[in-house]
């Protein structure tokens, strides 16, 4: 049987890492220029400090921009019988045994249909690949088990939702009686902590699906930063 080749949609994953680097350098703009902004007196060099960082910042993105995607277009799927060969960077290759596969799940991100494969103690999660339907037919008869499609409960999802906000809700009814002495600040604080709580339940380690870990754990060290800035800009 003549071994199938599957390659990364490469368009598909290039808007994809330009969206996250807008958004992490959109973060980061927020912090640094709501650090001046709380600042009592106006210091200028730390101003044309925050435009040196901005610039830094895309001096290092746009690196890491190209790494990635320069490791897209070496990543690889064989499908040579009951082996799944993945091949990295520098033709690294690593081969998952179809056979030893617990279970196979699937949702879509940004559109695009994800591939869930538990191992075990390994779970592993591809998507943006192409001709994937063909890949995903051929994993199914290879391992002999049935995708099974994730399914969420919005309303569930919601409530959630609301649940974890609860705090920063109260907070902010609170902030609009006079004889309350919570001011804004501290509502902002609360919403930054919520932020943080919602982003950790959302991540796929609680959530099938759910936000990829590392973004997740990335967005939180970044909140993590403001949250503590923000402590010291009230309570300091």
């Amino acid at each position: 049987m003549k071994n199938t080749i599957y390659k990364l949609d490469l368009k598909a994953l290039e808007k994809r890492v330009i969206t996250k680097y807008i958004i992490l350098f959109s973060l980061n703009s927020l912090i640094l220029f709501y650090s001046y902004y709380k600042m009592h007196e106006k210091n200028y060099n730390y101003l044309n400090m925050i435009f040196l960082l901005l610039a830094l910042f895309l001096f290092l993105f746009y690196k890491n921009y190209k790494r990635q995607m320069k490791i897209f277009s070496e990543t690889l799927f064989e499908i040579d019988g009951k082996i799944l060969k993945l091949y990295g960077e520098n033709s690294i290759c690593r081969d998952v045994l179809l056979s030893e596969i617990l279970s196979l799940k699937k949702d879509s991100l940004w559109g695009y249909p994800r591939l869930f494969i538990d191992l075990g103690k390994v779970k592993l999660n591809y998507f943006c690949i192409e001709n994937i339907e063909n890949f995903e037919n051929e994993i199914q008869n290879a391992s002999g088990l049935k995708i099974e499609e994730i399914k969420r409960n919005p309303i569930l999802i919601l409530i959630k939702i609301l649940i974890i906000y609860l705090p920063g809700i109260i907070t902010y009814f609170l902030t609009t009686i006079e004889e309350s002495r919570i001011t804004v600040d501290v509502l902002y604080i609360i919403l930054n902590l919520n932020t943080i709580f919602l982003i950790q339940h959302m991540s796929e380690d609680k959530l099938d699906g759910g936000i990829p870990s590392r973004t997740a754990r990335r967005i939180m060290i970044i909140l993590g930063f403001l949250f503590c800035f923000q402590l010291f800009s009230v309570f300091g």
